[in-house]
């Protein structure tokens, strides 16, 4: 395990010996991939690579689109996979494997984990985050974190913070109240960066509460450095940096990529001018320095990790993949399947899975698992057709013991930069399932995609296994669970709605060109869904396995809730199991049931174990507006654990000391809550329709802006192309692009979507820097003025 030492009076000699130009130097990339030098003093580039499921690294392009060619590594599966092992151990392996990589690559620090919160599960890449629920989240990344830093690789926290959609990503203003913000969005990287240190954390392209992510010194130099006692360095998201002066001040100390220089000089500028000190600067490039100078004693160190073979960690991402597997459905337990069953395998899935997501994740992977061929291997009599024809399908399955369909969603729709419109697959596996259905009774369904989905023939089919984005070895994996050579045991991290109009987010998201509003608050997955007993395809914490569970004897004190679990069933499994807080005469709105723990335990058929949860007493906080700190929201508590959110069988009264809980300073705007607030509502089991600015406003603590569907000139460097397609300029402009990057695409329709989403929705103030030169920026200040001259489209609406 590499151990950090103290290099701060180093960094502060080199600081000294610095010229001002050196220093704004070093605080923005030398390209894409690289920081600065200053080899006088023995400051060498520092490698980063995109991550987080695997290593990203471009040798010649570069490009965060996931698109230049990167050398081959080992595709592991994503966090929305990983999250549904609820299992630390599985993550630290992963992030071992990773850094050993980084390692054999010569890379300095990967680009991960991702941590942000699932808020819809319409976001495009929810593939790469863990889970709707902060504490799940957050312990998750910390262990991977662990995994990674252990080796002496870096890691790069992201994207902090309420970064929930893709759709406008890097202009959108994220408006949320002081309690969600605190409790639900900022508490994943807070218990990160408490309980990994990572060496790095990336701020996010978007604006929160009216102030860019890298210029927040609320979040930056507030929050993250003073209230959590971040050491690290901070980093921009690639090509977010809004105002350079802006994000040295609130804290922000890399700009990355590099830009041939262009707010280098604007830094120099700003001091020249007054507008930021010397030592301002100072606070960022010393953190730079220390950060540079933490990689280059960490050198040595890495010479003495022994590289484990590409074999090893193939083998690794299998046993990964298969350890988070998800059975959702088990009916008649027709799963696992028997050497006697003469089985159809129904779908191209089959032979070419879906393995990993698109976008700054994409890994080039080494060896790819065939579920097909996996199964033959494993000795099942298996007849194949892709479901293109459906007749032969329908021939193939109906003579069959046995159908296996592998479906869900195509590369398409989920990826990096676009959100998706809604959970449907595509309809001809609903199709095809339907069609199966009627002339086999028999059907299995192997599911491959990142995020939630509407299964229509969900009561049709017998059985289902959600294998997520599995990574390279997801073959392999899914043929060992439905063997039965490995007995299930994910559950899942997230909510499966009905629909995705179900969320109560959904009414606000993403949210019109400007602004999205949180106005749902609290009341993000389960939180909602289990407040007012909404009905939903699956929980959160769903997952069955071939084996049986029962809880008994609990036990609650000194926060920490030890049970008894016995395997009551045939096979040796895993069980997860969760500890579930639940307040008694809260004195301000709150969830019905919130997660306070989690373990994962191994049990042979009849053995029992006593199992101890340590439970997160900050969900029995609120963040009080009036304080600005945690405090008790009760005083009484319901603490139940079982093996999903439903059971509430085992449970047990726990309280706090009432001398605390009473001199506690109440919150008076969130207890005064007017009797018909929907948020009180809410917290009552009460559903509400839509939630009026007015409403929100009243925990907001000021008006939130109205709806602007069409954003009105004059043009700034503050707009995107996007906004201008009302003009006759900003129309011809589109067309040029889709030609472009047509052209630059090959014809691959899903990264031609990806790639037109991100040059539309891109600020002009990050165009012209991340040119690298091409644009300079009064190039892009005329051409914003054309925008604003030209001619309107006969539906651009005027000003009154």
């Amino acid at each position: 395990m590499y151990i950090m030492t103290d290099i701060h009076s180093t960094a502060l000699e080199i600081l000294k010996k610095l010229t001002l130009e050196e220093k704004a130097s070093l605080c923005s990339g030398s390209d894409y991939w690289h920081t600065k030098s200053v080899e006088r003093l023995g400051l060498f580039p520092v490698t980063v690579s995109d991550g987080p499921h695997g290593l990203r690294k471009q040798d010649d392009a570069q490009d965060n689109f996931g698109i230049g060619v990167s050398v081959p590594a080992t595709c592991f599966p994503t966090a929305s996979l990983t999250a549904c092992s609820f299992d630390s151990s599985i993550l630290e392996k992963l992030g071992n494997c990773i850094a050993e990589e980084c390692i054999h690559q010569n890379v300095d620090v990967i680009l991960g984990p991702g941590v942000n919160i699932k808020r819809s599960p319409l976001c495009g890449r929810n593939f790469e985050y863990f889970s709707e629920d902060p504490m799940v989240a957050g312990k998750l990344a910390a262990s991977f974190i662990k995994g990674v830093q252990d080796k002496g690789i870096g890691c790069s926290l992201k994207h902090y913070a309420v970064n929930n959609q893709e759709k406008n990503r890097m202009l959108v203003n994220a408006i949320v109240d002081k309690r969600a913000r605190n409790e639900i969005y900022l508490r994943p990287f807070e218990i990160a960066v408490k309980e990994s240190n990572p060496q790095t954390v990336m701020t996010s392209y978007n604006k929160i509460n009216g102030i860019y992510g890298s210029e927040n010194k609320t979040l930056i130099a507030y929050k993250l450095r003073k209230i959590w006692g971040f050491k690290g360095m901070t980093v921009s998201d690639w090509n977010s940096v809004h105002k350079r002066s802006k994000g040295i001040k609130a804290g922000l100390n890399l700009e990355m990529p590099g830009n041939k220089g262009a707010n280098d000089r604007k830094i120099l500028e700003a001091i020249k001018w007054g507008n930021l000190s010397v030592e301002q600067l100072d606070d960022s490039v010393i953190k730079v320095i220390e950060f540079i100078l933490q990689v280059q004693e960490k050198n040595e160190f890495k010479k003495q990790i022994k590289e484990n073979s590409s074999a090893f960690h193939h083998q690794q991402a299998i046993e990964i993949a298969q350890e988070s597997m998800v059975l959702l459905k088990n009916q008649d337990n027709l799963l696992p399947l028997n050497k006697s069953d003469k089985i159809a395998v129904i779908g191209n899935f089959a032979v070419n899975p879906r393995y990993q997501g698109a976008g700054s994740s994409r890994i080039n992977p080494i060896k790819i698992e065939q579920p097909l061929l996996n199964l033959k291997e494993a000795g099942f009599n298996v007849e194949f057709n892709d479901g293109s024809k459906i007749k032969q399908a329908l021939e193939i399955s109906s003579n069959s013991d046995k159908v296996i369909i592998f479906a869900g969603l195509t590369d398409g729709f989920e990826t990096e930069g676009i959100d998706r419109d809604n959970m449907e697959i595509p309809q001809q596996f609903n199709k095809l399932i339907n069609e199966i259905c009627s002339v086999n009774k028999n059907v299995i369904v192997v599911l491959m995609g990142g995020s939630p989905m509407e299964l229509p023939w969900k009561d049709k089919v017998k059985s289902i296994l959600l294998a997520y984005l599995g990574g390279e070895g997801t073959g392999k994996a899914i043929s060992n669970i439905l063997s039965g050579q490995v007995n299930p045991s994910g559950k899942l991290a997230e909510t499966w709605p009905l629909k995705a109009q179900d969320c109560l987010s959904s009414r606000y998201f993403p949210g019109d060109r400007k602004n999205v509003l949180y106005k749902e608050s609290l009341f993000v997955g389960y939180r909602y869904f289990n407040s007012v007993n909404k009905e939903v395809q699956f929980n959160f914490g769903h997952g069955l396995s071939y084996t049986k569970f029962e809880y008994s004897q609990l036990q609650v004190k000194n926060l920490e809730a030890s049970f008894k679990v016995k395997n009551t069933g045939n096979y040796a499994g895993k069980e997860i199991c969760f500890a579930w807080c639940t307040p008694i005469s809260p004195v301000a709105f709150v969830p019905k049931k919130q997660l306070a723990g989690f373990t994962k335990v191994f049990l042979k058929p009849g053995e029992e174990k006593i199992v101890t949860i340590n439970l997160d007493k900050r969900v029995m906080k609120y963040f009080n507006n009036t304080s600005h700190e945690f405090e008790y929201i009760a005083k009484d508590f319901i603490i139940s654990v079982a093996g999903n959110i439903d059971d509430t069988d085992l449970k047990q009264q726990y309280s706090i000391d009432a001398n605390i809980f009473n001199s506690q300073a109440k919150d008076k705007k969130m207890t005064t809550l007017s009797e018909d607030s929907p948020y009180r509502k809410l917290s009552e089991g009460i559903n509400i329709g839509e939630i009026s600015n007015i409403e929100f406003a009243e925990i907001l603590g000021r008006k939130p802006p109205e709806f602007q569907k069409t954003p009105s000139r004059p043009f700034t460097m503050e707009n995107c192309f996007e906004d201008t397609t009302s003009t006759l300029l900003g129309k011809l402009v589109k067309k040029i692009i889709l030609i472009a990057i047509k052209i630059i695409s090959r014809n691959n329709k899903d990264q031609r979507k990806m790639m037109l989403a991100a040059v539309m929705e891109i600020p002009f103030y990050s165009l012209w820097v991340c040119s690298n030169g091409i644009v300079s920026e009064s190039m892009m200040k005329f051409l914003i003025g054309l925008f604003n001259i030209g001619p309107r489209h006969h539906n651009y609406p005027r000003k009154v």
